[in-house]
């Protein structure tokens, strides 16, 4: 389960697709990576909830 409180930086070590899902919404995990999902998603205008729920999803996607 993705907890919008992660860092990005956990999320973005935790697998190739988080990686690419920050990059493709522009959240900067390297620099940035010390924020929350939360934090970086209000930052960019985006719902926090959403975007946990679309790395979610695609974990379950790729492990299939």
């Amino acid at each position: 389960m993705i907890d919008i409180d992660q860092t990005l930086g956990t999320l973005a070590a935790e697998s190739r697709t988080h990686l690419e899902v920050l990059e493709a919404l522009e959240l900067d995990y390297c620099c940035g990576g010390t924020q929350t999902l939360a934090q970086a998603c209000t930052k960019r205008g985006l719902d926090a909830g959403t975007v946990a729920a679309l790395l979610e999803g695609l974990d379950h996607s790729t492990h299939m």
